[in-house]
């Protein structure tokens, strides 16, 4: 097990160095986020109720380390073009554009409605801007911990821990400022509450020196996803576990430590499942949504219901998709569709 990973600490890799284990992990986050938007099992259609909680499992346990992860992974491959934190203009710019871009481009492709999973790009260009500002205004790193870690407390308060905050509603102040918020932004699950404190682990691994024993990371994991279960448990009993939990902190440290430090030879796998996994990400509600109109006129027309089996076939689908999308767009003819994800 020692030859499988790494022992030096991210920032000491040179430039060229690709962090393979990076795009395997979001890859399979890409799943994850299938999962959070598409039942996987549907209870209905089967008629097995204990399904339900194997739903709620998946979708609002262990798939919530997706998202964490995409901001880490974003700010860990920007800052890696730093200079002691800092970015240059053109930097942030062009970062930022390509990231609105896409944004913008996936927008118009997917029709309203389809669309929802498409917040994680805003957020994104939203913490790195804000983390950019601190970092030009030079303050501390001890104070971007605190700050960060501030208002990720204040996002589980509009988030899974809203049930603390409920009694707060009955006094006038508090329900003025409270209700005031969610009437303009409705969630706290975005840039400045969510995306900030992830973006910024993901610089301080690029940036610092973070290297400790492998074996510590994967105990680590493990008890950061059991203390996870347990909150998630303990929420549910008061409220309704959402996006963010207190211990997708310690859970997406550990997970990106020991992803950054698998030891893998360079292949142009990698590459691909990078691309394949954000076609994944980009398209899944659109196929979903022609999955189910397929499975409604089956339904009406020969009398067979394949609802049981929606989840799969969307993501096989999808999966085809996003396979094509990548293969093609290293042909000439087609190289447009490199567009779609850079």
């Amino acid at each position: 097990m020692n030859n499988l990973f790494l022992k030096q600490s991210c920032n000491e890799f040179s430039s060229k160095h690709q962090f393979n284990g990076i795009d395997i992990v979001k890859f399979l986050c890409a799943f994850m986020v299938c999962i959070i938007h598409i039942q996987p099992f549907n209870v209905e259609a089967t008629g097995i109720e204990s399904l339900r909680y194997l739903n709620f499992g998946l979708q609002n346990y262990l798939c919530r380390i997706a998202v964490p992860f995409y901001f880490t992974a974003a700010g860990f491959l920007l800052f890696r073009k730093a200079d002691d934190f800092f970015l240059s203009k053109n930097t942030i710019k062009e970062y930022c554009f390509k990231i609105l871009r896409l944004l913008g481009t996936w927008s118009f492709l997917l029709i309203v409605g389809w669309q929802g999973h498409l917040w994680f790009f805003g957020a994104l260009v939203l913490a790195v801007v804000i983390l950019n500002f601190f970092i030009k205004k030079r303050l501390s790193l001890r104070f971007i911990v605190i700050i960060s870690l501030a208002l990720y407390g204040i996002g589980l308060l509009g988030d899974s821990y809203h049930g603390i905050i409920e009694p707060l509603k009955s006094y006038f102040i508090p329900k003025l400022f409270i209700v005031g918020y969610e009437t303009i932004f409705s969630t706290t699950r975005n840039g400045l509450f969510f995306g900030l404190v992830f973006v910024f682990l993901g610089a301080l691994f690029a940036q610092k020196r973070i290297v400790f024993n492998h074996v510590v990371a994967i105990i680590g994991l493990i008890v950061s996803l059991a203390i996870m279960f347990l909150e998630e448990f303990l929420i549910k009993n008061y409220s309704h576990p959402k996006n963010m939990f207190v211990s997708l902190l310690p859970v997406t440290f550990f997970l990106f430590y020991l992803s950054t430090h698998l030891n893998l030879k360079s292949r142009p796998i990698y590459s691909s499942l990078r691309i394949i996994g954000m076609m994944i990400f980009f398209t899944h509600l659109f196929v979903n949504y022609f999955v189910g109109l397929a499975i409604e006129i089956t339904k009406n027309k020969i009398g067979i219901d394949f609802s049981a089996f929606r989840f799969i076939i969307t993501i096989v689908f999808t999966t085809l998709l996003a396979i094509l999308i990548e293969r093609l767009s290293k042909k000439e003819k087609f190289s447009w569709l490199k567009y779609l994800y850079s």
